[in-house]
């Protein structure tokens, strides 16, 4: 579920992914943004994988790639494809 809100959180984010209830937020500011809100969601898309695969009591890289191999049966060529397009769409926001 995903909640569109004036701020998400008390530091007034962006976005946040609320692991106790399974729950994106959006800031509702990201909506005449729509690159910025796509980076956004992508970092946040990061957490919910990383919840659903492992939890985020102690998410890691490393951790997601394995389970997208054993559970997902990604290869690894598909990981590293992954990977390279959350860090494009991560360097692209910096910009």
């Amino acid at each position: 579920m995903i909640d569109q809100l004036d701020q998400c959180g008390p530091g007034a984010e962006q976005a946040a992914y609320n692991i106790g209830v399974k729950r994106l937020c959006l800031s509702q500011g990201l909506r005449d943004k729509p690159g910025l809100q796509l980076d956004v969601l992508t970092h946040e898309a990061i957490h919910v994988v990383q919840d659903c695969l492992d939890g985020l009591e102690e998410p890691s890289s490393s951790t997601i790639s394995l389970m997208l191999q054993v559970q997902g049966g990604f290869s690894t060529e598909h990981v590293d494809r992954f990977w390279l397009t959350i860090s494009t769409v991560q360097l692209r926001s910096k910009c």
